[in-house]
């Protein structure tokens, strides 16, 4: 395989499998606040602020989305390695 392809599926699990999961998921309910989001891990700041703080809260998030998005790009890499 070459390294376009390693390159292009990088890209795609770092802006679709991240970036973008990320924005829809996480960032938009944390900057708007309230509305009636399902409360999990990555929205706790909108329940309990005591807790964690939403800037805390963001930046967790986008390094659970920037992990998520490596470990993705490490499985689909082995995945043309075994092609």
């Amino acid at each position: 395989a070459s390294s376009y392809t390693y390159w292009s599926v990088f890209l795609i699990c770092l802006l679709f499998a991240g970036l973008f999961q990320w924005i829809g998921v996480s960032l938009i309910p944390l900057m708007k606040g309230g509305g009636n989001y399902a409360v999990d891990w990555g929205k706790i700041a909108l329940v309990r602020p005591e807790v964690i703080s939403v800037p805390e809260t963001v930046v967790f998030t986008g390094l659970a989305y920037l992990y998520m998005c490596l470990v993705f790009y490490l499985f689909f890499a082995g995945l043309i390695l075994l092609y």
